[in-house]
């Protein structure tokens, strides 16, 4: 039995669809750093959001989402799935990295790229 029936699939990629297009924050970003910095790193910017959303509206129709939702990290039950304890230990190790990297390298919001 498929996860979506196609119905199901193809409304939640016109709503995800609807959802990128529409302008937001992202596209007030990318319109600023593409006026203070030129057109090479407004364009940069602009792909690396449409990357970020592409992968978690992918992510999303996968059901990684209900994987999150259900496990050890966002609930007070156990759950014995080794995805969700790979997912758990996957995220921390990463916002440790951020961490680790923004100590190192001194970052500041006043960095210019």
């Amino acid at each position: 039995m498929p996860l979506l029936a196609p119905e199901q699939f193809l409304g939640f990629l016109g709503a995800a669809l609807l959802i990128t297009l529409s302008p937001g924050p992202d596209n007030l970003m990318v319109l600023a750093i593409g006026a203070a910095r030129g057109r090479n790193k407004g364009m940069a910017f602009g792909l690396g959001c449409a990357l970020g959303c592409l992968s978690h509206t992918l992510l999303a129709a996968l059901g990684v989402s209900a994987v999150i939702a259900a496990s050890f990290c966002f609930s007070a039950r156990w759950t014995n799935g080794t995805l969700s304890a790979v997912l758990c230990a996957a995220s921390s190790a990463t916002i440790l990295g951020v961490g680790a990297t923004c100590a190192v390298v001194g970052f500041s919001f006043g960095t210019r790229l």
